[in-house]
């Protein structure tokens, strides 16, 4: 089997592992900073918005990171002869979630600034409905950036300032 080359990687990864990346780290900052939980910031120990965006961004990168060494390791065992749809959407699932699922948590452990607590339930809330449906569906991740299962997800973390997170 041949390996797959650098740019192969960055291509399928830019066609929708790394949405999918973006859109969990995003999920999962977002559930970091209190999704489900019964917490909530005071001003005192609640991080800026900066400091948060930064923090969650790092998450994110890790995530990337991930990801990324998943992909090229997945693909020297594991890609048949010329990429299909189903290879690509074992891909998205095998490799592509994991990561994001890590980051989630790692992001639940994040306290969100004061008065943010909504906007970044509704992200992390976002983010975990994109998770689920690409493993119901995940076709659905492999769509054009904007287009795909965690478009809604990114939009909003891009919306509130998060950089990796929000990026495609």
């Amino acid at each position: 089997m041949i390996a797959p080359s650098n740019q192969m990687i960055r291509t399928k990864w830019n066609k929708g592992l790394r949405g999918i990346a973006v859109a969990v780290c995003a999920a999962a900052a977002v559930a970091a900073v209190g999704c489900g939980s019964d917490r909530s910031s005071s001003s005192e120990d609640a991080p800026t918005k900066v400091v948060f965006v930064k923090e969650a961004d790092k998450l994110c990168q890790k995530a990337d990171a991930r990801q990324l060494a998943g992909l090229k390791l997945y693909s020297e065992k594991h890609q048949p002869k010329g990429s299909t749809q189903a290879w690509e959407e074992q891909l998205a699932v095998a490799v592509g979630l994991p990561p994001l699922e890590i980051e989630a948590r790692e992001l639940a452990g994040l306290t969100p600034p004061s008065g943010d607590e909504d906007e970044i339930d509704a992200i992390v809330t976002a983010i975990e409905e994109a998770v689920e449906d690409t493993k119901d569906e995940p076709a659905g991740a492999l769509k054009q950036p904007g287009k795909n299962s965690f478009a809604a997800a990114e939009k909003m973390a891009r919306d509130y300032g998060l950089k990796v997170c929000g990026e495609i």
